[in-house]
């Protein structure tokens, strides 16, 4: 039998990717050195067209399903100030992340390793020692994000969440009913056929994926609101409509939302209702452009 014959990578090919290896490397080295455009949870805000009318014709009796929010209060990083010891955390970083990325080498990770790191350690050194290093949060700043955290559970926006919901969706030949509930599953079929027996042709769910404050660079937090929508035909379990909504407050200090709880508080309602009356006029009166 003849020798397999392996495929030739071009030499071209080759010397492009290490270029782009080099790239990826630092784009990724350089939020973590230099704590990035913010961190908190990951999300994606997805708004699609409002449904169709005929869609919106099978709207009769709908059960409103709204779990109990749980609140995300991020604490802030503690940041390093450019200079040599930046520079040895940026270092650091590059470090991890090349070997991260030299794993996909297989066999000869080791070699993919000593190949990058001669550019990409130097690099991280001067991100971190021009722009600063950022650390974990302190363990002082992080008991205070969850004293916050609790204070933002007295909310009572399940109940605010509720009254947007009829408010705004009371002009149409549908009658929403709040129902009890504690928690929501994917394709949680036992729930909709148990409400499809009960008489309801669809369920809103209305949850509130993440609320609180997104810590940001320099010890600043973002209040912020993700909520998620989705109507569901209790025959099939399938959904008709589904959106990710996002309110962004005022970036301000966190040591401002820890000391005027008002503030903090009149954020997360008015993120509440924002997104709630959006998603409620998309769903239940807005046209397809």
């Amino acid at each position: 039998m003849g020798q397999r014959v392996q495929p030739m990578v071009p030499a071209h090919s080759r010397a492009v990717r290490w270029p782009i290896a080099i790239i990826l490397l630092i784009l990724l080295t350089l939020p973590a050195v230099t704590g990035g455009c913010g961190s908190g949870p990951k999300y994606r805000v997805s708004v699609p067209p409002p449904p169709t009318p005929e869609v919106r014709a099978r709207f009769q009796k709908i059960a409103l399903l709204v779990p109990p929010p749980q609140p995300h209060v991020g604490a802030p990083r503690k940041m390093v100030a450019p200079g040599a010891k930046a520079a040895l955390i940026g270092a650091g970083a590059a470090t991890v992340g090349t070997a991260v990325i030299s794993t996909s080498g297989g066999l000869i990770a080791p070699f993919v390793f000593i190949g990058l790191a001669p550019f990409t350690i130097p690099a991280g050194a001067i991100i971190g020692g021009v722009s600063g290093a950022s650390l974990g949060p302190s363990k002082a700043d992080i008991a205070i994000a969850k004293t916050v955290a609790g204070q933002c559970q007295t909310l009572m926006l399940r109940e605010l969440i509720e009254h947007e919901v009829r408010d705004g969706s009371r002009e149409g030949p549908w009658r929403i009913v709040p129902q009890e509930t504690q928690v929501l599953r994917r394709q949680h079929r036992k729930l909709y056929h148990q409400l499809a027996s009960q008489g309801f042709d669809h369920a809103l769910e209305m949850k509130v994926l993440y609320y609180g404050l997104r810590a940001q660079p320099k010890r600043m937090s973002m209040p912020f609101v993700v909520l998620e929508t989705r109507m569901i035909d209790t025959r099939t379990g399938r959904a008709v409509y589904r959106s990710t909504r996002e309110y962004r407050g005022q970036i301000q200090r966190f040591e401002v939302f820890v000391e005027d709880w008002e503030l903090l508080r009149d954020e997360m309602q008015t993120g509440s209702r924002e997104v709630v009356r959006k998603s409620c006029y998309s769903l239940f009166y807005a046209t397809r452009k």
